[in-house]
């Protein structure tokens, strides 16, 4: 905790030892807002403590917001250190256009720097269509294998515990995870707690979970609070968290912080949330950002909401980008959610994609929305699905609603469900069926995207066959999608 750390430092200090870049580093990495990490980074400039390119790197980190992390590249550049493909790697994790991803790349190679496959890797991710996944694949292909190594991937690991929990830890599917951790015992090294914790993110269903937490005690290695954390956040009901939440008391391990949040995290009314914020300060654990921000989801009104941030600041926890989206989708008046995001600018909080969604949501007309998509793709941000969505439900005429699609085409977002929905009953409100049963048949029916086929798109296909009156079409459709049509 950054104020433990805090008192450690004080002590250096009155036996005479001078805290160095190492020891500041240190405290840097324990704050996790934006604010905390930006006043330390001040005491450190005040102690005429020099930055180094992983002091940066922190600091980068403290923002999910791609102009932030654009702007502490810059400052760092300014500052006359070169970073190293990791630091770049750090600022693009947060980028999700594919556009700006490739505009960082140019930057990249102009600084000297290649991308490696990291760097590939977000950019792959970034990229929606199959078309531009097997177009990016060839261009990877095209890259010396020399430029593309992990700087691990031919390195003799022999029994070191770190380098192989590494290893495992970069491996993306739980195939590879168990394929490494098979290796790192054939090469004499034992798992410890950390190498199994590795392995158990690999899973997603508790009862994996659960049972990799076995392997682990028949291993001979106790489980720690991580272990246990990872199981409790798998877990739906309040009530099978708790029981977890015992399983640690019993075992002699105390809850950290990230216990308590999972076990909040499983109540939706805001008294349950209070309750189990009682039981953490009587204990002594101090509710964090994470654990207000989960109070605040409960709340239904803006006094509520308002009252809840006065605490907070009582408190001394200081609001996230997060903290600020709950109240922005409490408050439903337009000039309202305007003045929170003005605060939140005024904060030095960067609002972030989801954060701009309550916004579009108060505003009806499609200027207004575009406009606001406007302001979010010059703050550095690509507009997700649901942004798009929203700007698509404004207009009124399908021409309109077309070249909006076009627009969100080219900026490589897929459709998803709701988009059909609200293409599709345009088009029916403006006797279009024909145009409705034709992009059924050329984009969902027996292709990738029928997946995407819900109870609103096959009522509305459905809706369209029965305008232009094919019997049997409609019967065959019937057969097909009942179910969801009786829903």
């Amino acid at each position: 905790h950054p104020a433990d750390q805090r008192v450690v430092m004080a002590s250096m200090q009155q036996s005479g030892v001078v805290p160095d870049i190492a020891t500041w580093n240190t405290l840097l990495s324990a704050c996790h807002s934006p604010q905390q990490r930006q006043c330390v980074w001040q005491e450190m400039l005040a102690a005429k403590i020099q930055p180094t390119e992983l002091s940066w790197n922190i600091l980068m980190k403290a923002y999910a917001c791609p102009s932030e992390r654009q702007r502490c590249m810059a400052d760092m550049l300014a500052a006359g250190i070169k970073p190293h493909i990791s630091t770049w790697n750090t600022m693009l994790k947060v980028f999700t256009c594919p556009i700006a991803i490739r505009n960082v790349m140019t930057q990249m190679s102009t600084a000297g720097r290649s991308p490696d496959k990291h760097t590939w890797q977000v950019l792959l991710n970034a990229s929606p269509c199959a078309q531009d996944k097997q177009s990016i694949t060839a261009e990877i292909d095209a890259v010396p294998k020399s430029k593309m190594r992990y700087a691990t991937s031919h390195c003799t690991l022999g029994t070191c515990v770190v380098a192989w929990t590494s290893r495992l830890s970069a491996a993306k599917t739980r195939k590879q995870k168990r394929r490494v951790l098979s290796a790192m015992q054939a090469a004499g090294s034992v798992p410890d707690v950390i190498t199994w914790n590795a392995l158990m993110t690999a899973y997603a269903k508790p009862e994996d979970r659960r049972h990799v937490l076995n392997e682990m005690r028949a291993a001979g290695v106790s489980p720690d609070v991580t272990s246990w954390n990872l199981l409790m956040a798998t877990l739906p009901r309040p009530k099978e968290r708790r029981e977890v939440f015992r399983e640690i008391q019993e075992s002699g391990l105390l809850a950290d912080i990230t216990t308590w949040n999972t076990l909040v995290h499983s109540y939706t009314t805001a008294a349950e949330v209070r309750q189990v914020m009682s039981e953490m300060q009587a204990v002594g654990v101090k509710p964090d950002t994470i654990t207000w921000n989960a109070l605040l989801h409960c709340l239904k009104s803006p006094q509520q909401a308002q009252q809840t941030l006065q605490e907070m600041k009582i408190a001394g926890v200081l609001p996230d980008v997060i903290t600020w989206t709950g109240f922005l989708n409490i408050n439903r008046k337009p000039h309202s959610r305007q003045h929170v995001m003005r605060i939140m600018k005024n904060a030095g909080i960067v609002p972030d994609v989801i954060a701009w969604t309550p916004l579009l949501h108060a505003k009806k007309k499609p200027e207004q929305r575009q406009k606001i998509m406007n302001q979010m793709i010059d703050s550095a941000l690509c507009p997700d699905v649901v942004a798009w969505n929203l700007l698509l439900q404004s207009q009124r005429t399908p021409p309109a609603m077309r070249r909006v699609l076009s627009d969100m085409q080219a900026a490589g977002i897929t459709s998803n469900s709701a988009t059909y929905v609200i293409y599709f009953n345009c088009l029916l409100k403006n006797n279009h069926g024909d145009e409705v049963i034709s992009l059924y048949h050329n984009h969902l029916k027996g292709t990738p995207a029928a997946k995407l086929i819900n109870s609103a798109v096959a009522t509305a296909v459905f809706c369209a066959l029965g305008n232009v009156g094919n019997t049997d079409e409609i019967a065959t459709f019937w057969h097909s999608f009942k179910d969801l049509l009786y829903t």
